[in-house]
């Protein structure tokens, strides 16, 4: 893919990966998603089913770490994070079906017991808002 994009005899270097991941994450940026415009006020840019899922989005815990304008939890200064326990609920179908308890998170690098199944909350805005195509309803728990 370098080669294609870059060409040359020797396109996989330092500088022409800096240029493919500002690339990527620019694809990242949805200033104008239909959830940003829904958040301003436009109650008709959210589908039915796009409702649906920000309900469930709400309803089953996600909302918990995931808050915020970048759904990345609460404005911190540069290099600080938010870490959260997870998962939030023990008994989820998800548990087993993702091994979810496997990963103590931030315990894995710490060892301290308080960081077991923690997690730094990624920023980043929420895929499910702006480019949602398939998202069935879970019922409550």
């Amino acid at each position: 893919m370098f080669e294609a994009a870059f060409g040359g005899e020797n396109p996989m270097t330092a500088d022409n990966t800096a240029k493919a991941i500002a690339a990527y994450e620019r694809t990242l940026i949805t200033p104008n998603s239909s959830y940003d415009r829904y958040a301003k006020g436009d109650k008709t840019a959210l589908t039915e089913q796009q409702l649906k899922g920000m309900n469930t989005f709400a309803e089953s815990g996600c909302i918990a770490c995931h808050s915020g304008p970048n759904f990345s939890g609460p404005n911190l200064p540069m290099g600080m994070g938010w870490f959260m326990k997870f998962p939030t609920f023990t008994d989820s179908e998800y548990d087993e079906k993702y091994r979810l308890m496997e990963d103590m998170g931030r315990f894995e690098a710490t060892k301290k017991e308080a960081d077991k199944y923690m997690w730094r909350v990624p920023t980043k805005t929420c895929w499910m808002f702006s480019s949602i195509s398939s998202m069935t309803t879970r019922s409550k728990r």
